[in-house]
């Protein structure tokens, strides 16, 4: 288990560099665009399909990074107050539908693939399936994460809840930077 946390955590890390690059690199072409535009009175003709392809990028091995975290948001008031065994389950079951859903996500992605791979941007001419790459990989790296959570939770059923949280705090693949300001 110890392997497979460390597996999900280089994961996690290289989700979070190629999404913080992939930000960088659409403000930067964007800054860029702007000022060409404006002071040159001139346009990167090839500026808006990479920046939508790098801003998908960004967006969704960010959101992958956020779940490894386990730094979304989560209306967690109602859950703290039922029995253990009960918050448990539910954990479980979440997780089991963050799998289902993303697993989906990834074969219909698959599925649709074939046929993205004939049809082409307008400006650069690259195949519309590299706009759904990001979305596969992303669904693919959160449904291993969720089969991990649903391991541990499943690992802590019977622990009482202070140990559990502790425990929980601890299997965290990934812990997100504290952000000082």
């Amino acid at each position: 288990m110890h392997g497979f946390r460390k597996l999900l955590a280089a994961i996690g890390f290289v989700e979070l560099w190629v999404a913080i690059a992939a930000f960088v690199f659409v403000v930067g072409l964007t800054m860029t665009q702007v000022l060409y535009r404006y002071l040159l009175a001139g346009s990167i003709w090839w500026a808006q399909e990479i920046a939508q392809l790098a801003m998908l990028i960004a967006y969704f091995f960010g959101i992958a990074y956020v779940y490894k975290a386990k730094q979304d948001i989560i209306v967690g008031f109602l859950v703290s107050r039922l029995s253990r065994g009960v918050q448990v389950a539910l954990t479980i079951f979440t997780q089991v539908l963050i799998v289902m859903f993303c697993l989906f996500l990834v074969v219909t992605g698959l599925e649709l693939a074939p046929a993205q791979l004939v049809f082409f941007t307008y400006i650069l001419n690259i195949p519309r399936f590299y706009s759904t790459l990001p979305l596969i990989v992303a669904s693919a790296s959160m449904a291993i994460t969720a089969v991990y959570y649903a391991i541990v939770a499943w690992q802590s059923r019977k622990l009482p809840p202070e140990a559990a949280e502790q425990a929980e705090r601890d299997s965290l693949v990934v812990v997100a930077s504290e952000v000082v300001i």
